[in-house]
């Protein structure tokens, strides 16, 4: 009886060793792109997809928001707060990001002449970076994103001008990523005007022009007949429009062009006085 026994068992174990060589071997993971539904047995030849980068990527939430808005314009003030009055004719404002500066968008609104720059946030609005406007009498600037509409609040405090402009936008900007300083970075060659209150003199000038910071520039190793070694811009928008605050003063304001810069530094004590000094130079290709 034990012999019979010790029979079965030994033909039980080779029927399974038999059966398990027979399974096919394959990729069983179903989330595979070579998955084998008929492979029982993994032999680790799986094969997945590279995880997709954007995904998690962050979004830019400015990049829905710039371009040009054809905007009405309501204007009031403390003497005519009951009627105001609306501006029939249609003006443009134009949004650009500041793509090396986090969250930073550039306002330009022709009709009244000012340029701003604001802090954006993840819940469509934004107000200026001085907050509080400033001595010089700069407005609260405050507003909002909605869709393919925008709303902005221009607010003078000492003159208690109010104006809103409220549009849509009719183009859109390409946006990137960027760093979009590096073709200005470079040397530079042509002349300074320097006005000293009484003085006023032109020599020529050359300099370099490197990155400062997150989204400036700085003018260095500068070389003319006035003592300057360098001059910084901290602010430089993708439009190559520089306005530069410190505190409550503006002391550098210009263009930089493909091949060329024109931009001229007020002394900060002598803010709406003539430019102390002006750089007027082109790019030296070599």
């Amino acid at each position: 009886m034990k012999t019979i026994h010790y029979i079965i068992a030994i033909v039980s174990l080779i029927v399974a060793l038999l059966t398990s060589c027979n399974k096919k071997e394959g990729c069983t993971n179903p989330n595979a792109k070579n998955y084998d539904p008929a492979a029982k047995v993994d032999d680790g030849s799986c094969i997945f997809d590279a995880p997709d980068s954007t995904l998690n990527a962050p979004v830019d939430i400015r990049a829905a928001w710039i371009g040009e808005y054809t905007c009405t314009k309501i204007q009031t003030t403390h003497t005519n707060t009951e009627n105001p009055r609306t501006d029939t004719s249609q003006t443009i404002l134009k949004v650009y990001a500041v793509n090396s500066c986090d969250n930073l968008l550039h306002i330009i609104e022709a009709s009244i002449g000012h340029n701003c720059y604001v802090v954006c946030k993840s819940d469509n609005t934004f107000r200026d970076t001085l907050i509080n406007g400033d001595a010089q009498n700069r407005p609260i600037v405050r507003g909002s994103f909605d869709g393919n509409t925008v709303n902005i609040e221009y607010i003078w405090g000492q003159e208690g001008l109010h104006i809103i402009f409220s549009g849509t936008k009719t183009q859109a900007y390409e946006f990137t990523s960027a760093d979009y300083r590096d073709g200005w970075i470079g040397n530079y060659e042509g002349k300074i005007r320097y006005t000293n209150y009484s003085i006023d003199t032109t020599c020529p000038v050359s300099f370099s022009v490197e990155k400062y910071m997150d989204c400036g520039l700085r003018l260095s190793n500068i070389v003319s007949s006035v003592d300057r070694s360098s001059e910084t811009i901290k602010n430089v928008y993708e439009d190559g429009k520089i306005e530069d605050n410190i505190g409550n003063h503006l002391v550098a304001k210009g263009t930089i062009f493909t091949d060329s810069i024109s931009v001229y530094f007020v002394d900060g004590t002598a803010l709406g006085s003539n430019p102390v000094y002006a750089y007027y130079a082109k790019k030296v290709i070599r």
